[in-house]
């Protein structure tokens, strides 16, 4: 048997003299076409890689059962955190193309009409298998078009018969669907704390949203009807409440103690987390979490400050400038901090306009 040689079995040849400009025939007259093919073939390449990850993934959820104890999962986990990095390369590809100036592109864009980069059908495939459907396409029938400079006939069959598979969207939202974290059975030791409001309604769920509501300040008690909405009528999207719900949990499955939801879970851990803290982070919706975290010596990270508006938008804008708290980066670099304790000084402002 013959010895495998590198180039035969990566096909290299095959590769290497797949390009051909049609804007110049020798190297002499050459220009940026070369690298305008090279470039969009990486592009298709990747795009074969990458369908071929969703594929492998989609396989796993196809099933009616997973087995939690099996390495599917993790596989899942592996194979999209390696297309997360596919399409980090792809676009990284942006910086090499854009050393093209736009002359250098007009000097073999006529010759090229009418094909397009909008006639990728692996494009299309990795819309389709991750959920996009055709009609949800902003101005479809430009889409659903076979034109000259649009899909071909076959290419566009093909993208229709991919929509109509189940979507590695669909799939995971059947998975969610099917966890059985609100089986009655679970929870025959669970005492509801909460008084209950809905007959449908899990108890779990009907002391998770009082928790919720009791977490909000007197201008935040809309955000209670978008609790409602998502978790338990509409959904997000595509995706129904009961998947949300089931996202939730088994987001926080493997941090027993993180959940806290009043006295059947203990007492509450928020003073101890606040006393043994290094560094601590706040969401940006909450003065009363974040005043009460810069009361400690820990530094105070506030996620997306930006997200907030009003009072609580003015109050962590004054906090960002005098330093006690900073914006959540990736990677929060610890910093020197001096506990914000005001009640003494507020104090005596008060017995000082008083009079007393």
């Amino acid at each position: 048997m013959q010895d495998l040689y590198y180039s035969d079995y990566i096909e290299l040849d095959k590769i290497l003299n797949s390009q051909h400009p049609k804007s110049f025939e020798s190297p002499e007259e050459g220009n940026d076409e070369m690298l305008f093919i090279i470039i969009h073939q990486v592009y298709e390449l990747w795009f074969k890689q990458i369908l071929f990850e969703l594929d492998l993934v989609r396989q796993i959820f196809i099933r009616d059962r997973i087995n939690d104890n099996s390495d599917d999962l993790s596989k899942v986990v592996q194979k999209l955190k390696r297309t997360g990095k596919i399409l980090e390369l792809i676009d990284q590809q942006v910086s090499v193309l854009e050393t093209m100036t736009a002359l250098d592109f007009l000097e073999f864009r006529n010759v090229l009409l009418p094909a397009s980069g909008f006639q990728s059908k692996q494009f299309r495939l990795i819309e389709a298998r991750l959920g996009l459907k055709m009609d949800q396409r902003y101005k479809k029938q430009y889409y659903k078009a076979t034109r000259r400079g649009s899909l071909s006939e076959a290419d566009l069959q093909e993208v229709e018969r991919a929509e109509n598979e189940p979507t590695l969207k669909e799939l995971i939202v059947r998975w969610l669907e099917r966890m059985p974290y609100l089986d009655g059975q679970y929870w025959n030791e669970y005492t509801q704390s909460s008084e209950p409001t809905h007959a449908d309604r899990h108890k779990f769920w009907a002391d998770y949203r009082e928790a919720y509501k009791t977490s909000l300040s007197g201008n935040e008690t809309a955000r209670l009807a978008e609790f409602d909405r998502v978790f338990f009528d509409e959904g997000r999207g595509s995706v129904p409440p009961a998947a949300m719900r089931a996202a939730l949990r088994r987001r926080y499955a493997a941090a027993p103690g993180l959940l806290w939801l009043g006295d059947e879970d203990g007492a509450n851990p928020y003073a101890a987390l606040l006393a043994w803290a290094d560094r601590i982070v706040c969401s940006p919706d909450s003065v009363n979490m974040v005043s009460e975290a810069c009361a400690t010596a820990a530094p105070v990270y506030v996620a997306e400050p930006g997200r907030a508006t009003g009072r609580v938008r003015a109050y962590l804008d004054e906090m960002l400038r005098r330093g006690r708290i900073r914006a959540q980066g990736r990677h929060p670099e610890p910093f020197t901090a001096e506990p914000l304790r005001e009640t003494a000084r507020v104090a005596a402002l008060v017995r000082e306009r008083l009079g007393f």
